[in-house]
């Protein structure tokens, strides 16, 4: 009977190490999706931004803007980034919509360590937006609440021969997912070209749920381990 107890811990510690084992492997990469913006997607309704005034191009703000309930969510800006409206010559293009060139305002990470940033109150397990004139260093880096990068995202993931195009064929509407550990708080945009412009959705995926009791491989582990010890003690008691 001891034997046996003993055969079946071992195989439960077994299979515990191999869950976790299997959860220190490395991330797989981001699953990006995209289509072109030549054709409305009507699963993004993109975040209504700051009007230009008086329907002028160019800047419109470079202060953080919060939306959101209790404008908890924020954007912020470094270097020349900002909300922009309509394009300016070696400074930011407009992106690409069914109807030609956005009229709305959107944001831009201007190049020289320019960025813009958005940071959510709560964890988001995907990440949508209307993507311009799409460039190979156009870069999207993910953020948990922790401070650790959970992901990365390039020009090239969208469209492979990226080259700036300010037109249908270089607007995409792309949404991302698999993130390392499900989720993140935080996106930063960045490019070493003139500008990175994109128009982030008004709404992500719901709020990553928390991991409850059994469904890491940790807590997995603790689980097995523990059943595995009642039920040696039981058996030792009814062999008494």
């Amino acid at each position: 009977m001891l034997f046996a107890n003993r055969i079946s811990l071992r195989a439960i510690l077994l299979a515990a190490g191999l869950l976790v084992s299997a959860s220190a492997l490395p991330a797989a990469a981001q699953t990006v999706t995209e289509q072109s913006s030549a054709t409305a997607d009507p699963n993004i309704t993109l975040l209504s931004l700051p009007s230009a005034t008086n329907g002028q191009t160019g800047l419109v703000s470079s202060s953080t803007y919060g939306f959101g309930t209790n404008n908890a969510n924020t954007i912020s800006f470094t270097g020349a980034s900002g909300i922009y409206s309509g394009t300016t010559s070696n400074v930011a293009a407009a992106p690409w919509t069914p109807t030609g060139s956005d009229t709305a305002s959107y944001l831009s990470a201007s190049g020289n360590g320019g960025t813009a940033t958005i940071t959510y109150a709560q964890s988001q397990q995907s990440f949508n937006l209307l993507w311009g004139s799409v460039d190979a260093a156009n870069t999207l880096s993910f953020y948990n609440a922790s401070g650790t990068l959970v992901g990365t995202v390039t020009g090239t993931q969208v469209e492979p021969n990226a080259s700036g195009a300010q037109d249908s064929t270089g607007s995409y509407y792309v949404d991302i997912t698999n993130f390392t550990g499900g989720s993140f708080t935080k996106v930063v945009a960045s490019t070493n070209q003139p500008a990175f412009e994109f128009a982030p959705a008004v709404s992500q995926a719901s709020p990553a749920p928390v991991n409850a009791l059994g469904t890491t491989p940790l807590a997995a582990l603790v689980l097995a381990i523990g059943a595995a010890l009642l039920a040696r003690r039981h058996r030792r008691n009814l062999a008494a």
